[in-house]
């Protein structure tokens, strides 16, 4: 019975693992946007830790002086806000000086998920991930995401 009981938590964790993917991203965006995003991946999100977003694709111009950056959290199940972070400087989070040049292929922000955000290991939200040139939308991204203790 005990062998039974110890296979049967070892195909629920091999089925997990199998389960588990990487998120799936689609446009938000109005489809006029400054950067025509081919494909957009997240790093694994871990409470406390830093987690990074790329997108990459073509830029229809540079991203300048002004640009910004906003991160919007909603608990899947309710839709329930979680939280908001904003950021008024997007090349400051590129570390680079603006203008960043439009032969850029990708754009990687890196940011800290922070424990004040009260969310619970585990349990999925969806994520938007908005850049915005002064002129214009850059580009919005919103997938579902599960933050995890590691």
């Amino acid at each position: 019975m005990k062998s039974f009981a110890v296979s049967a938590l070892i195909v629920a964790a091999v089925a997990a693992v199998a389960n588990a993917q990487a998120p799936t991203f689609t446009d938000c965006g109005s489809g006029d946007a400054g950067m025509n995003v081919s494909s957009f991946s997240i790093s694994d999100v871990c409470i406390g830790e830093t987690y990074c977003v790329t997108a990459t694709g073509q830029l229809n111009g540079p991203v300048v002086a002004g640009s910004t950056f906003a991160v919007q959290a909603r608990v899947q199940q309710s839709n329930t806000h979680v939280f908001t972070e904003s950021h008024d400087n997007l090349c400051g989070l590129l570390d680079q000086p603006c203008p960043v040049s439009a032969d850029s292929n990708s754009i990687k922000i890196c940011l800290p998920f922070k424990k004040e955000y009260q969310v619970m290991n585990g349990i999925p939200f969806n994520f938007r991930f908005v850049a915005t040139n002064p002129s214009g939308l850059l580009f919005c991204q919103s997938g579902l995401v599960t933050p995890k203790l590691c």
